[in-house]
């Protein structure tokens, strides 16, 4: 595992800081099951991670790393239920904000399909749970690509055949043993480590200067994000649980690209400024106005050559948001300059500091203090870009596709994530910090509906 892969592993030993990441698509009918089986063979033999296990070293010698399961039982990974109630969407919600606080088999792959049949007008839902180990956002888009068609009916060539069996690709990667594994922490990894210092003396000497400045930055930023002050910045959304709640709801994905064009700025700046706004919102009906709130945003440091690559290539910004600006223009300008100041190469690599720390220390000793921090963000958010065209799984349409990010330690995530011409808003909260679901929701559609109205 990559370290901050691992950083979300260990973390999840803390129930509320869980990082299981979950989509909910919304199918015109249930798909067929043969074809569905099919279809997640085909993406476990191209992806191993699927296949793939967590195992870890004793005494915490080394990061833990994948591994065959030599049980792999897809089955147990891809499952059929019938809808809650009468399929209605609430209950759909509440079976899949349930389905995300419980904690995945960690002697299995990290990665859950269900279909839920017997929704109102004959629809169907596919709920896909996957722990962030897996892979970030992006990847888990590269994942879907592998199981959703172009076409309800697509016509596969050879290279397609669902008659392909596991166990082919299987018999290709043997389980590691503990000697294997022991190398890995004895060997490897102090290799790796000299030659991170090698590399690092050999950056010394090319620029100096230049090299000890940005480890200097580097240092504050950590610096930064482990003393950010006391508490979450809210006086009502304060309290932590480990029970969250699911809502969502839908925008234009145009509008939002013209508002933020408009105005000389990007998706994500016209999306935090919505949010932004909403909450500022949320928090005057609560007679509870504030200055600002504490943001934690994932920034993508994945380049172009691992689009499709599985794990996690990310780093954490956290930084304050203003409430006060009523002008959703110059609040989503205000933000752009602030999400510029996050991107720095020193508040980035701080994040992979940061990481490493976790995955070094002992547990007992840093935990307490990586939960005392992220539960200072008042809420999470990320948009992603999904693909602009309708697609299929298993013969039936998916008709929406709403993503649902872990709080980690906030009060909320809102997570984004744009299909065809519209964009569906996931909110993930945290029950003890928002009692009043529906009082949120209308106020983070109407933060929408401000920067919408700004790009007309």
């Amino acid at each position: 595992m990559g370290p901050v892969d691992a950083m979300f592993w260990r973390l999840e030993q803390e129930r509320s800081l869980r990082s299981t990441t979950l989509a909910v698509a919304l199918l015109d009918s249930p798909p067929d099951r043969e074809q569905l089986r099919s279809a997640m063979k085909r993406a476990c033999l191209r992806i191993p991670r699927l296949r793939q296990r967590v195992l870890e070293l004793p005494a915490a010698l080394s990061t833990p790393v994948w591994a065959e399961d030599p049980d792999f039982d897809l089955d147990y990974h891809v499952r059929w239920i019938a809808a809650p109630g009468a399929g209605e969407m609430q209950p759909l919600l509440d079976l899949a904000a349930s389905m995300a606080m419980q904690a995945f088999d960690r002697s299995r792959p990290l990665w859950e399909f269900v279909v839920v049949e017997g929704l109102a007008d004959g629809r169907a839902a596919l709920i896909q749970k996957l722990h962030h180990s897996v892979g970030d956002g992006a990847a888990g888009l590269a994942l879907l690509a592998e199981v959703y068609d172009a076409e309800r009916h697509p016509v596969r060539g050879e290279d397609g055949d669902p008659r392909l069996e596991l166990g082919s690709a299987a018999e290709e990667e043997e389980l590691p043993s503990w000697s294997e594994l022991l190398q890995t922490a004895f060997v490897e990894r102090p290799r790796a480590a000299r030659r991170m210092l090698r590399d690092g003396l050999s950056a010394l000497g090319e620029d100096p200067v230049a090299n000890v400045r940005r480890a200097a930055d580097e240092l504050r930023a950590v610096g930064g994000f482990m003393s950010s002050g006391p508490g979450p910045l809210s006086p009502i959304m304060s309290e932590r649980s480990s029970r969250h709640r699911f809502a969502f709801f839908r925008v234009p994905d145009e509008e939002i690209k013209a508002a933020a064009n408009a105005h000389g700025c990007k998706f994500n700046d016209a999306f935090l400024s919505a949010l932004v706004g909403g909450l500022g919102l949320y928090h005057q009906r609560m007679h509870a106005p504030v200055e600002a709130l504490r943001a934690a945003i994932p920034v993508s440091v994945r380049s172009a050559d691992a689009a499709a690559a599985t794990g996690n290539r990310l780093a954490i910004a956290q930084f304050e948001t203003p409430l006060t600006e009523p002008d959703p223009v110059r609040r989503m300008r205000t933000i752009r300059d602030l999400l510029r100041e996050q991107r720095k190469p020193a508040s980035l690599g701080a994040f992979e500091v940061i990481a490493n720390m976790v995955n070094l220390l002992p547990l007992s000793f840093i935990l307490p203090l990586v939960l005392e921090e992220m539960r200072k963000s008042d809420f999470v958010a990320t948009a992603l870009r999904g693909p602009s065209a309708p697609f299929y799984v298993a013969g039936s349409r998916v008709e929406s596709l709403i993503p649902f990010g872990p709080t980690a330690g906030a009060a909320l995530n809102v997570t984004l994530l744009s299909y065809t011409d519209q964009a569906s808003v996931g909110v993930t909260m945290d029950t003890a910090a928002v009692p009043d679901r529906e009082l949120l929701v209308e106020c983070l559609q109407h933060g929408f509906d401000e920067v919408l109205k700004a790009g007309r």
